[in-house]
């Protein structure tokens, strides 16, 4: 092997060693749970609890292989 290629393998296995360090002294501050959200609602979510679906759960019983507006308008040309 050359000198080349044993100097990019050294850096290697220290840069791998250095992460794996890194990581095992800092893996206890990394999984501190997040803090609980606020109890407050945002002006996003008082304003869908207010706004209301007009249909709601209604679906129109529309056929949807013909078409609505046929016959509606015959073009005179």
């Amino acid at each position: 092997m050359s000198k080349k290629q044993i100097a990019v393998i050294s850096i290697a296995v220290l840069v791998a060693a250095a992460a794996f360090w890194y990581w095992y002294a800092n893996r206890g501050r990394l999984l501190v749970p997040a803090a609980p959200a606020p109890a407050t609602q945002s002006l996003g979510e008082k304003i869908y609890e207010k706004v209301k679906n007009p249909i709601g759960d209604k679906v129109p019983a529309v056929n949807p292989v013909t078409n609505p507006i046929e016959g509606a308008y015959k073009n005179p040309f």
